[in-house]
């Protein structure tokens, strides 16, 4: 093996070591999501979820809201997907049915950062509001 291999070989590993350490150190904050309203309207028989998305960010001891762009929200196993608007909303029309809607950031890579509310029944002409409170990472 040549010296060149070897080094290579040796800046890499101590890489990987260097990121899982990195990693390991890593804190999560928590967040969070919940149903603000439900409500009945004319919906031509079919079912809405709408909502917004927010960072939670802490400063001087008070919590200041961000809306994400670009957030994606889905629903399982039903193939919808869509990303908020430039201030965090969202809108998905669903058939009737009990979900779980996921949430997380664009270019998420933590399982930990990953909303989600499961088990949300919909009916017909129903329209579910949700806000989902997205996680962070503090190193």
């Amino acid at each position: 093996m040549k010296i060149e291999q070897k080094l290579f070989a040796f800046f890499s590993i101590m890489l990987l070591v260097f990121l899982q350490q990195s990693c390991l150190k890593r804190k999560f904050v928590e967040g969070k999501v919940e149903i603000i309203s439900v409500t009945d309207s004319i919906l031509n028989d079919s079912s809405i979820f709408i909502g917004h998305v927010y960072d939670i960010y802490y400063f001087n001891n008070t919590n200041i809201l961000m809306p994400i762009e670009n957030a994606q929200v889905l629903i399982e196993n039903s193939g919808s997907i869509t990303n908020t608007d430039s201030n965090g909303f969202f809108y998905i029309n669903i058939q009737p049915g009990t979900y779980t809607l996921k949430c997380q950031k664009e270019g998420n890579h933590w399982p930990q950062l990953i909303e989600e509310l499961k088990n949300v029944s919909i009916k017909k002409n129903e329209k579910i509001q949700v806000v989902f409170y997205l996680g962070t990472t503090i190193e």
